[in-house]
């Protein structure tokens, strides 16, 4: 499995740019790549569900009363959250600069989210994706030029797509729970 340091190298390499030994290079390019890298893996897993980024935890109740009224409870999300998929039992809720959960729900509270994966668990076609955004983002920091830079654009675009379908070809299909209103119309 990949590291940060690979998928930047990787980039680097896409650009036309030699490999580093290192992230703390002092060099201004592989620095902006090292940011860039931190806010697309972000902004990448929140995108879609992910099958290897999602995670089911319960949540810590906190004992703060909630701001907002509507709401009883307050529960701590948890550190590697990123963004919600489901809650259990179903409830309203609301959450609050991603660190926070509001619901009227004060029994044990399940999520399942998308959690900030480390690379090293990256599946191949995500690394690869990984870069491919980075070469994207970064084409005209590192080149100044405007047509490989809309290259890269368009090729991660692509690869987002096939991503996307690994990913969700990967999972076996959902079957249909028992139920007798479908049973007796359809079978």
């Amino acid at each position: 499995m990949a590291t940060k340091l690979e998928i930047i190298n990787k980039t680097l390499n896409y650009l036309g740019q030699p490999s580093v030994n290192t992230l703390d290079t002092g060099d201004d390019v592989i620095n902006a790549l090292s940011n860039l890298y931190e806010s697309e893996k972000k902004d990448l897993l929140a995108s879609t569900a992910w099958s290897f980024a999602k995670k089911w935890d319960y949540l810590v109740q906190t004992t703060n009363t909630p701001i907002d009224e509507t709401y009883k409870y307050e529960y701590n999300l948890p550190t590697d959250y990123i963004t919600m998929r489901q809650i259990y039992p179903f409830s309203n809720y609301e959450i609050l600069s991603g660190k926070v959960l509001y619901s009227n729900i004060g029994s044990k509270l399940k999520i399942q989210y998308i959690y900030d994966v480390d690379a090293s668990q990256f599946p191949p076609y995500f690394t690869k994706l990984m870069a491919y955004a980075l070469a994207a983002e970064g084409a005209m920091l590192v080149t100044q030029n405007v047509n490989l830079a809309q290259l890269w654009s368009q090729k991660y675009t692509t690869q987002k797509a096939i991503a996307q379908n690994r990913d969700a070809t990967a999972q076996p299909s959902q079957t249909i729970a028992h139920n007798p209103i479908y049973s007796s119309h359809w079978t």
